[in-house]
């Protein structure tokens, strides 16, 4: 007998009614845990009686054609239960929005937030890749759906857990149940075709809730943010060292309004959080290779990013590689929930200053400032030849000048190179609050992704957060001896529309533009900065730091332009005291 028979078999033995099916599928998913499968059933509203019906009949049909009760015959039973309810699938979907327009606010919370994590959790059951019929949304060891909401709704893990699981099943959205083995235990839900647009709906409405959450994690410390990540990915002992109180303690203490609260993480905000983790972890790896490429390469190192973070670890790694001797990896780790699998020769790159240096063994460890702007902290651990260069190199990386500061080196701008361009308007924009800024550098050409596929070459690139509003600032960098024409600035538009994340504010630089290509540039939305015979490369990123700070300026309101001028009138006065008073010092001395 073929099992597409038995299928049918049961189908018609049992599928006599919408709650006949609605049983038979309870039955089917959750009869090995009895208690789960009764309590569902009676807060959708069937008696057990009917549970008892549909497992004699399937014993019955079982034993009438000889069947044993086998793996492949119980994976039978439950397509031909998930095909009984879709028989039902229109009834059920009326049903369920029916009680949820009867449910009270605070319930119609709760299943909001249910539905959102759901939405973002749910896997198709492994049982039904060919028909997608039912979704199983899963957690292992953490109840990611209770926490979640302990979050949203602020309350404790006792006041939800019966809640959101009777709300589930009351509403025949979705239907939960808790199993295990000797090493895990799973919390899963199921849930039917029919109630996943209801779900979108209702994961609609729970996003506008929490749609400032992104302008809240700007204003978060590395310490908050690594807490934070070590609630989604289990930390160990590398937050107490780096922060002197243990991530439990820490987390505990923390509450962040959508975020967590009293322990929890809200687990519906997971990847958005990830990716938001991510791109500052890239952020900051960028501006330290930046800041490191020359002192290294002074002393003899070649530098590579070998390793950006990811879904998979929220760190980067440069490799630092020295003529016949072993690479020196240096991990960036600026939010330090847990620590990487580790090189023989490593270096730790941490935010913050380091709370228990010392127990990072036979390593560098570094604490870099908030942000990445310098270096707060450098411990040798390992005390070896390459140790003692790293540590020297950062060393070296603490005596320069911020990116904000002005460079005391002055190069003519007939020798400015492309690399010495694109540095420029790197520091320009970390001067102006910019984030996640790539620039280019040498062998490491930055790509962004493209609309249609593939990916764009871009000079450099960098964003802002203005209140919920992402500003994203693209700058092409032309150092060029001869004019830029109209081909060039057509290219460069071209190219910005064809971007994934079309730009708000695009700029192009060069040393000089024909007069048609300037108008075009402008007409095209452009910032045009014109170089000229600048001589220093101080003069051209002051130039540029003028221009777009005008810019910046020039589009606020007016009571704050007023109060720039006041503040820049004020600075020259005392500037102009300062020259005075070292005169004076001077003539006395």
């Amino acid at each position: 007998m073929s099992t597409n028979s038995l299928r049918e078999i049961l189908k018609g033995a049992i599928c006599r009614d919408r709650d006949h099916a609605l049983a038979f599928f309870l039955w089917a998913f959750l009869k090995y845990e009895p208690e789960h499968l009764r309590q569902n059933a009676e807060w959708f509203g069937l008696n057990e009686r009917m549970l008892n019906d549909v497992e004699t009949t399937v014993k019955n049909t079982l034993e009438q054609l000889r069947l044993t009760y086998d793996f492949k015959i119980s994976e039978e039973i439950t397509r031909a239960a998930a095909d009984c309810l879709e028989n039902f699938s229109l009834e059920f979907e009326k049903i369920t929005k029916e009680r949820v327009s009867k449910l009270t606010d605070l319930e119609r919370r709760v299943l909001r937030h249910a539905s959102l994590w759901m939405r973002n959790m749910k896997t198709t059951h492994y049982l039904f890749n060919d028909d997608k019929k039912v979704f199983i949304a899963e957690s292992i060891d953490t109840n990611e759906l209770v926490d979640s909401l302990c979050v949203v709704l602020k309350a404790d893990y006792s006041q939800i857990y019966g809640l959101v699981y009777r709300i589930l099943a009351q509403t025949g959205l979705a239907f939960a149940y808790i199993s295990g083995s000797s090493r895990h235990t799973y919390y899963s839900i199921i849930i039917p075709r029919y109630a996943l647009s209801i779900i979108e709906e209702l994961a609609v409405e729970a996003e506008k809730e929490l749609q400032n959450v992104t302008e809240r994690l700007h204003n978060l410390n590395s310490m908050q943010l690594a807490a934070i990540a070590g609630g989604f990915f289990e930390a160990d002992n590398t937050f107490y060292n780096v922060y002197g109180i243990s991530h439990f303690e820490y987390l505990q203490s923390l509450n962040i309004e959508g975020v967590c609260y009293k322990g929890y993480v809200n687990y519906s905000l997971k990847g958005l959080i990830t990716n938001f983790l991510i791109e500052m972890v890239n952020e900051r790896c960028q501006r330290l290779y930046n800041r490191l490429y020359k002192v290294l390469k002074d002393q003899g190192y070649e530098l590579d990013i070998v390793d950006k973070a990811d879904n998979k670890h929220l760190y980067c790694r440069i490799k630092a590689v020295k003529p016949g001797q072993h690479a020196v990896i240096i991990y960036i780790e600026p939010f330090a929930y847990k620590l990487p699998f580790l090189y023989e020769k490593s270096v730790l790159v941490f935010e913050g200053p380091i709370a228990k240096p010392e127990e990072f063994k036979n390593v560098v460890v570094v604490g870099m400032s908030e942000g990445f702007g310098g270096v707060k902290v450098v411990v040798d651990n390992a005390g070896t030849s390459w140790s003692k260069d790293m540590v020297e190199a950062f060393n070296r990386l603490s005596l320069q000048p911020m990116p904000s500061e002005p460079s005391v080196q002055a190069k003519p701008a007939e020798e400015l190179s492309w690399e010495d361009l694109e540095e420029a308007v790197v520091d320009v924009l970390e001067r102006l609050g910019f984030r996640g800024i790539f620039g280019r550098r040498p062998d490491r050409d930055v790509k962004l992704d493209a609309r249609g596929g593939g990916k764009i070459e871009v000079d450099v690139w960098g964003w802002k957060q203005v209140g919920s509003t992402r500003l994203n600032i693209y700058v092409s960098c032309k150092n060029w001896n001869r004019d830029v024409d109209r081909s060039v600035v057509d290219e460069e538009f071209g190219r910005t529309l064809q971007l994934n994340e079309i730009p708000q504010i695009k700029v192009i630089v060069a040393k000089r533009f024909t007069d048609t290509a300037k108008k075009v540039a402008q007409a095209d939305g452009f910032i045009v900065i014109e170089l000229g015979d600048v001589s220093t490369v101080d003069e051209a990123r002051n130039l540029i730091y003028k221009q777009l700070r005008d810019f910046f300026t020039g589009i606020a309101p007016p009571d704050l332009q007023r109060l720039a001028n006041e503040v820049k009138q004020i600075t020259d006065k005392l500037r102009s005291i300062a020259d005075e008073m070292e005169k004076l010092s001077a003539y006395y001395s």
